[in-house]
């Protein structure tokens, strides 16, 4: 599903992640949305890259080890790149 912030929250996102286990790892979250909320939640947490699917580089997919993809960044990402 797609990330829903009320209000910039850096705790909230840090918490997600840690439930699902990705502590320490290199993630890069795809969104398919500009969301000012997301991104400054996003912004202090160390080694976490936000991108929007239209704008992903294949760089950035080989940098992370780990691959946080919103479902409706994932329509996009078919959408630009083809299925």
């Amino acid at each position: 599903d797609d990330l829903a912030l009320e209000q910039p929250s850096t705790q909230s996102v840090a918490k997600l992640l840690g439930s699902m286990g990705l502590q320490g790892r290199k993630i890069l979250l795809v969104s398919s949305r500009d969301d000012a909320n997301l991104l400054k939640s996003c912004q202090n947490i160390q080694a976490l890259h936000l991108r929007r699917a239209r704008e992903l580089h294949a760089y950035e997919v080989m940098w992370s080890e780990v691959l946080v993809i919103e479902k409706s960044a994932l329509a996009t990402l078919e959408e630009v790149h083809g299925k």
